[in-house]
């Protein structure tokens, strides 16, 4: 019985590690043209800011709490992309340590769920900067950006 849960554990994380996701692009990433993944994503940030008619006060704002959230992202995806080359090397090994690997795992869902709650930190600063009827313009522009993208 044990030795058909650790194989379970093995095939389910093998199976897991075998995801796209894990290999896709992160924030800091160069694409194929060398230029930075985050910068590619639609239309410059300007187009999106051109119709809210922000402040000066605003603008600096708003690329402080870019350039802040871009910095702490980047940081959190080198940080779980070390602990996923951590957990594939633990896999790898003759004489596994499930626990360990228990352990890895288990770090790295506390890892996406810091990244989840530093995004939502973002969204909630652009909202304390932005009057709502800008947000909501900004919000409309977004979505969007999401549709294009995810069109491509």
């Amino acid at each position: 019985m044990k030795k058909s849960i650790i194989a379970a554990i093995f095939v389910f994380m093998a199976l897991a590690l075998s995801s796209p996701d894990i290999y896709a692009y992160h924030p800091g990433d160069d694409g194929p043209d060398g230029k930075d993944f985050m910068d590619k994503k639609g239309p410059p940030r300007e187009d999106i800011f051109k119709d809210l008619n922000l402040t000066a006060e605003q603008k600096r704002m708003l690329d402080e709490n870019k350039n802040k959230h871009k910095e702490e992202m980047k940081s959190a995806f080198d940080a779980m992309r070390s602990k996923e080359d951590l957990l594939r090397n633990e896999l790898q090994k003759q004489n596994m340590d499930v626990n360990k690997v228990t352990q890895i795992n288990n770090e790295l869902k506390q890892m996406h769920a810091d990244m989840q709650d530093r995004r939502l930190a973002g969204i909630l600063e652009v909202r304390r900067i932005l009057s709502p009827d800008q947000f909501k313009k900004f919000t409309e522009k977004m979505e969007k950006r999401a549709e294009q993208r995810h069109k491509k």
